[in-house]
This record gives C-alpha cells, sequence and structure tokens, in this order.
C-alpha cells in the first residue's frame, strides 16, 4: 500500500513540481523520482534517510528542500550546486555536529538556509 502511494505522489508530482513523500518511511528515494522534470519543492520530511540523496543535486529548480526529522549526519558540500534554492533548507544533523558552514554559501541575501540541529 505504501509503495504504491509513493509512486501515486511520484506521478502527481510531475504536474505539480513539487515533491511531497513526508512520513512514508523511506530510506532512499525511488527510481522514478529521476522523471520529474523541473521539481520545485521536496518534502522527505519524517523518513529515514541518513544522507542527502545524490539524486536531489541533479534538480537544478529546485527552490524548497525539507528533510527536517530524518537521520541526516553531514551536508554534502555539492548541496551549492542547487543554485535555485530560495526557501528554506531544513536539514536536522544527528550525531556529529561539527560542520563546516562555509560549505553552505550560496550568492544573495535572497537565499534562506536553516540547519536544525537535533538528536531526532
Amino acid at each position: 500500500m505504501a509503495e504504491n502511494e509513493v509512486l501515486r505522489r511520484i506521478q502527481e508530482a510531475k504536474k505539480t513540481k513539487s515533491l511531497d513523500l513526508n512520513s512514508m518511511r523511506l530510506l532512499t528515494l525511488p527510481n522514478e523520482v529521476k522523471d520529474i522534470q523541473r521539481l520545485r519543492n521536496i518534502n522527505l520530511y519524517r523518513n529515514a534517510f541518513e544522507s542527502i540523496p545524490d539524486e536531489i543535486l541533479q534538480f537544478n529548480f529546485l527552490e524548497n528542500l525539507n528533510m527536517y526529522r530524518n537521520q541526516i549526519t553531514e551536508i554534502p558540500k555539492e548541496i551549492c550546486q542547487l543554485s535555485n534554492l530560495r526557501y528554506t533548507l531544513i536539514i536536522p544533523l544527528v550525531g556529529n555536529r561539527q560542520i563546516d558552514l562555509r560549505v553552505i554559501k550560496f550568492a544573495g541575501s535572497q537565499y534562506l538556509i536553516n540547519i536544525i540541529f537535533s538528536e531526532s
């Protein structure tokens, strides 16, 4: 049932350009996500990701990324490739709380980056 719901949401995102996979207990992104063109919003709230999926770095039009309530331990420097990210990047970091904030640099003050340090 959950797998069917994930696929339904992916199909919907092809039209809306917003992918909402919150609370789906995902460890990885399904392969079908790569077929979404011009994706602007990704909501991966409350899943089981341990890292930011590499596939996310391919969404050049991405404006909003929500990865709150996952198990992220680090933010890759490649996240800076998301040059259209304009709203809020929400990524709690668990475990290792040391992060080089210079990695999270975007040109211009229009970018709002929230990094929430959390144990959950």
